[in-house]
């Protein structure tokens, strides 16, 4: 009966069972079963899981509607909690849940006991993902197989898959697309892993070429991935990499990213970090299951370009500071870094970098141009190895050393071929074969130590440079030119901002400054320095100020030696090129000075005030004018060359030229012209007396022995002196010879005429005088005409002739009166011919 109604078809209206409900529910059994119901509710336990679990309990379900059924239609049940239509007839199948919806044909290979699935489309909720293709299950294993095409995930491509038991086997491409997050989700690889996929790996365009592998269906409905079974090669085109939030990212036109073995490799192609091209360098995470916790990336970085702070911003990013970056010159850069992902902490780096040329900056504070550089780093250790460091023209040496990062220290050995320091051409230092050490430590600021030069440098980025030279003793086998009078001293310079500040005690030994007739040695030293202006004392009474082009000097109680100081500044303005010439000549020095001696080669000349204005060049030009009481001298000096006038200068300005030391009192004029070593000049005096030296006193002996002389009443020769109205004398002086051209000088008593010269450079004088008398012998026997002038010349006066030689501390003079007595004869039968002719006169 049951058979038979069934053949007829069963319509029932409603089943109201407990856990089940039907509404008009149709059924009838041809050759097989035919079912058809409106609604279904079949109240079981809801059964929680994924898409592909749901795939799998519908595989596992339409085995056996070919064995069965010629059509099933549900149009609408509700199982579970869970909404589901379904249709099968004439070998369609159709089916829609909550998470899917399923077009197929099926067919059944009855021998081999295999559903074949010819799927339409499959539909996935979460993910939204269309699936076409072939599948077969097998249903003596419930595994199934499958391939075809999709969409979804943001992306197209081909598919292949397969389950068996709890593992779902896949292998899929994808073509170009913009994003891949929306598969990258749905895979949910551990979160170390996807941020380095996205977003630390924007791109503009992705290529999936393949990712294939097995993941495990839990029991919960979620994915156990296992990295160790996937692997995947994709491509990303104009990217950027962010490898810290710290760093700017890296432009790379193409990045191949591949995944096997539990490694993720990052393949760059082109990649630019700025304007710096990293072709080579690419990026691998390890150990990506992190069992061990012990996820680890690797970064490896290829540059040739600078290193300069870009490139040291990303190593200190990771906690690597390297103290120097270089200014000059291409290095070729290999840094690895392994990275700890939990924390984010280097675990291992190395680097290597090579330069042919280069210039090193240490902290912004020490610039070091290096030959032929190589630098290892590893793990806190920076190894520089032999190379050549050379400053133009100043300094060839080698250099080495290490720098520990984590104590930020260094030690340096260095070996100086050759370190000259020069100022306009002309030497100052000069250092040759000569090893050092330097120490090294970079904590707040930079320090660098030279113990065997007794040296400090310490530097502070952006706020202070100070170098510290504690003892010049340690230099002077090394100073050249003016430096070599350097004795012993300490210099302090310390450099903020735009200012610099130099403090310097020394021991200078010199001859161009004197304070009390001594040489002037010790210098307390204050120098400030500002972009516009410099400011320099020393002790306390010399101040030198500059502002552009102009430079005043004011000193009080200092003595100058011109000629020392001439020797000095000399030397500055040889062999400069025109344009320093003209650059120089731009600058000018105004000196004011007061109480102070000015000394040449024999000359010492004392001034209440000195005025000077110098304008720099080749030939340097100087105009200056002194004061002495109511005196004054005014010059000008170019270069070799000289022009000076002196009026109305008292004695003790006299007495400070040798020629005119031991004239006393009255007033005096002179002028010179010519060359600093090489001029004429004249001389005059007024009112004075000349006394108190041993040539005065050897000619007053010599005067003396004369008889002639004693008869006069006032020969004008005494022991206080010999007064002089006036004195004309005309001198060349050529280094080391004041020579007298004409010495003419009207004295109260007598005229002294005469010529000759001193040698200052041996001391000696040669000079030959006549002194004329003016009281005559017998003034009756002057009265008569043809005797007095017979024997005693035409104005009936006498005179004598002294040659004075030798020693200036204690000079020979002799009396020419002798020969003038043997002459006598002679010399009035002379006057006694020219006698009419002197009537006629």
């Amino acid at each position: 009966m049951l058979i038979f109604a069934l053949a007829h078809g069963v319509t029932i209206n409603s089943i109201d069972l407990p856990g089940l409900q039907i509404s008009k529910f149709y059924i009838k059994l041809d050759k097989k079963l035919l079912i058809e119901i409106d609604k279904l509710n079949i109240g079981t336990k809801n059964e929680k899981g994924s898409a592909v679990q749901e795939m799998d309990r519908i595989g596992k379900s339409i085995q056996y509607l070919p064995f069965f059924f010629e059509k099933i239609q549900i149009n609408d049940a509700t199982i579970g909690g869970e909404h589901i239509h379904l249709l099968f007839y004439d070998d369609v199948f159709y089916v829609e849940t909550d998470k899917l919806q399923l077009a197929t044909r099926l067919a059944f290979e009855e021998q081999k006991k295999i559903l074949y699935a010819k799927i339409k489309i499959l539909y996935f909720t979460k993910p939204h993902l269309t699936v076409s293709g072939e599948f077969a299950y097998d249903t003596h294993t419930n595994a199934w197989i499958g391939e075809g095409r999709y969409h979804g995930l943001n992306m197209d491509g081909n598919f292949s898959i397969w389950h068996k038991e709890d593992i779902v086997g896949f292998d899929i491409d994808a073509k170009p697309t913009d994003s891949i997050k929306p598969l990258i989700d749905f895979i949910d690889p551990p979160h170390d892993i996807k941020v380095w996929i996205y977003p630390k790996i924007p791109a503009k365009r992705y290529v999936l070429h393949y990712l294939r592998g097995k993941v495990k269906l839990r029991s919960d409905g979620s994915i156990e991935f296992d990295p160790a079974n996937v692997e995947g090669y994709a491509t990303a085109y104009r990217a950027r990499i962010h490898f810290h939030p710290d760093v700017p990212p890296v432009f790379v036109e193409r990045i191949d990213v591949t995944y096997k073995n539990d490694v993720l490799g990052f393949r760059l192609h082109h990649p630019l970090y700025g304007k710096k091209r990293l072709d080579g360098s690419y990026v691998r995470i390890r150990n990506l299951v992190g069992k061990d916790g012990r996820t680890e990336l690797d970064l490896h970085i290829l540059a040739k370009s600078r290193f300069d702070k870009s490139i040291r911003q990303i190593l200190r990013a990771y906690g690597i500071t390297v103290p120097f970056v270089q200014t000059q010159g291409t290095t070729e850069s290999v840094v690895d870094l392994t990275i700890a992902l939990a924390d984010g902490s280097v675990k291992t780096y190395r680097g290597e970098f090579s330069s042919e040329t280069t210039k090193l900056l240490f902290d912004s504070g020490l610039s070091v141009p290096v030959k032929n550089l190589h630098v290892l780093l590893k793990n806190g250790l920076v190894t520089i190895e032999p190379c050549q460091v050379s400053y133009g023209t100043y300094l060839n040496g080698t250099l080495e050393g290490s720098i520990d990062l984590e104590k930020r220290q260094g030690d340096f050995h260095t070996f100086i071929d050759r370190f000259e320091l020069t100022a306009d051409n002309r030497p100052l230092l000069d250092i040759r074969k000569k090893p050092l050490r330097l120490k090294m430590e970079f904590n707040r600021h930079l320090y660098i130590d030279i113990p065997s030069l007794k040296t400090a440098l310490r530097y502070t980025p952006g706020k202070m440079l100070k170098l510290s030279l504690f003892d010049l003793a340690r230099y002077k086998q090394h100073f050249k030119g003016p430096l070599l009078a350097i004795e012993e001293g300490t210099v302090t310079l310390i450099r903020q901002s735009e200012n610099t500040v130099v403090d310097a005690q020394i021991l200078y030994r010199n001859s161009i400054f004197l304070q009390k007739k001594k040489p002037l040695e010790r210098f307390n030293i204050h120098t400030s320095i500002d972009p516009d202006k410099m400011d320099i004392r020393i002790n306390r009474n010399i101040h030198l100020h500059r502002e552009k082009e102009v430079t005043r000097i004011d000193y009080d109680d200092i003595d100058i030696n011109i000629v020392e100081l001439h020797k000095l500044l000399k030397p500055w303005f040889r062999g400069k090129s025109d344009t320093e010439k003209r650059e120089t000549a731009a600058q000018k020095i105004e000196i004011h000075g007061k109480n102070s001696t000015l000394y040449t080669r024999f000359v010492h000349l004392k001034c209440d005030t000195i005025k000077a204005d110098i304008t720099l060049g080749d030939p340097y030009h100087i105009i200056f004018e002194t004061h002495h009481d109511s005196g004054s001298i005014r010059g000008v000096i170019d270069g070799d060359l000289i022009k000076i006038a002196g009026r109305n200068l008292s004695d003790e300005v006299a007495q400070g030229i040798p020629p005119l030391d031991n004239l006393y009192g009255g007033y005096f004029d002179f002028d010179t012209v010519g060359k600093i070593d090489d001029f004429n000049g004249t001389v005059v005096a007024r009112d004075t007396l000349w006394a108190k030296s041993a040539v005065y006193n050897n000619v007053l002996a010599a005067l003396n022995s004369v008889p002639a002389i004693l008869m006069l009443k006032d020969p004008g020769f005494s022991d206080k002196g010999f007064k002089i109205d006036k004195a004309v004398i005309h001198y060349h002086y050529k280094t080391p010879i004041f020579r007298f051209v004409n010495i003419d000088i009207k004295g109260k008593s007598a005229d002294i005429f005469g010529k000759g010269h001193i040698d200052f450079a041996k001391r000696n004088i040669d000079v030959k005088m006549r002194i004329k008398f003016l009281e005559t012998i017998s003034a009756t026997m002057h009265k008569i005409p043809v005797a007095g002038y017979i024997l005693f010349g035409k104005d009936g006066t006498i005179s004598v002739g002294l040659s004075v030689e030798g020693p200036l501390d204690n000079p020979h003079v002799k009396t020419t009166a002798a020969k003038d007595l043997v002459t006598a004869p002679i010399n009035i039968i002379k006057r006694t011919i020219t006698f009419p002719f002197h009537l006629f006169e």
